[in-house]
């Protein structure tokens, strides 16, 4: 049987997306979601709790995302969950896990981004009974 590496995130974007472009010419993003969790305690009363989810997204999805959202857009963002090794500059290593990115959906409205309601809309130019169906 295969194992499942797959992780759903809806959250807000906590600061603006810088697109970086890598030695080889890839581009890449990095960028932590906050995924809220809200309850009531055992005396009712209402506890906020936020997640930071750290997320890279490469290429072209790297672009879309750099373009079309700002701090506070809320998303949905679907990845692998990658843990890789690093140093300090004191040597110290140090692991870091992340989501890699690989699909999302953008569920806040920005004025400049197309929604799908630009690629549903009636033709108007022909009149409805003379289409052939």
């Amino acid at each position: 049987m295969k194992s499942l590496n797959k992780c759903q995130f809806i959250g807000n974007l906590g600061k603006e997306i810088e697109l970086i472009t890598i030695e080889n010419g890839d581009k890449v993003v990095a960028f932590s979601l906050a995924a809220n969790d809200d309850y009531k305690d055992k005396n009712g009363a209402l506890v906020k709790q936020t997640e930071w989810i750290r997320c890279v997204a490469w290429g072209k999805v790297a672009e879309i995302l750099a373009k079309y959202t700002e701090t506070g857009s809320k998303l949905y963002i679907e990845g692998k969950l990658k843990t890789r090794a690093y140093n300090d500059a004191h040597g110290v290593k140090h692991y870091v896990s992340e989501i890699n990115v690989r699909d999302f959906l953008f569920l806040s409205k920005i004025e400049d981004r197309p929604t799908p309601e630009d690629y549903n809309r009636e033709v108007d130019d022909q009149p409805k009974e003379d289409l052939p169906f």
